[in-house]
């Protein structure tokens, strides 16, 4: 039986750059991520950027929320393959509003 995947929020700092306001355990989880759904892509990979993700932004899966639940189910089945996903919003946690309402 395969382990199902996790999906993590990212708290996306308000203010560019302050990556220091993450912990420890934010970023590595983080880095061990590499399947996003996010507000907006620009800003996610910006974001992913500046914690020194090891891994390059090209070799990710980062899909911005559109109003297409079709495609958000499609690219949420992976979760159920094993994968972790990461959701980040455009600024602060998401969850509440923006991608994180409807993952």
């Amino acid at each position: 039986m395969i382990q199902k995947g996790r999906i993590f929020l990212f708290p996306c700092p308000i203010f560019e750059g302050k990556t220091e306001s993450l912990s420890a355990e934010s970023i590595k989880w983080l880095h061990e991520t590499t399947t996003f759904v996010v507000e907006k892509a620009k800003t996610a990979r910006h974001f992913i950027k500046s914690t020194q993700h090891p891994v390059p932004i090209a070799l990710m899966q980062i899909l911005e929320i559109t109003e297409n639940k079709k495609e958000l189910n499609e690219f949420l089945q992976v979760v159920h393959q094993g994968t972790n996903i990461g959701v980040i919003s455009e600024a602060g946690c998401p969850g509440v509003a923006d991608p994180g309402a409807e993952v």
